[in-house]
């Protein structure tokens, strides 16, 4: 398992693992990637005129762009392996009405 804490960067923490890159280290410390989880997410809770440029964009990095830049360095080597999964998990509040409410309301 690994968790993704600089998505810019893609620097990746393997369990019981130094940090290292994305795609390179994962890989080869682990041999390939089975299954991919994007399960990132972040809101902004509060009136869009609220919300800042600088805010907005830090949401969507998290919401969209880091789950995006993920499956375009892993995807590669799935394909060229044969096999692998991508699982994508979304907030419920994606499918419901938040008025007056911005970025991600979930």
């Amino acid at each position: 398992m690994a968790e993704v804490f600089d998505p810019n960067g893609l620097t990746a923490v393997v369990t019981g693992a130094a940090p290292m890159p994305l795609p390179s280290g994962v890989l080869a410390e682990t041999g390939g990637v089975d299954i991919l989880v994007n399960n990132a997410g972040a809101a902004r809770r509060r009136r869009m005129q609220k919300i800042t440029p600088a805010e907005f964009d830090a949401t969507m990095a998290i919401n969209f762009t880091s789950p995006m830049r993920l499956t375009l360095a892993l995807l590669p080597h799935m394909i060229e392996r044969g096999s692998g999964h991508i699982v994508n998990v979304g907030s419920s509040g994606t499918r419901k009405f938040a008025p007056r409410r911005s970025a991600s309301n979930g």
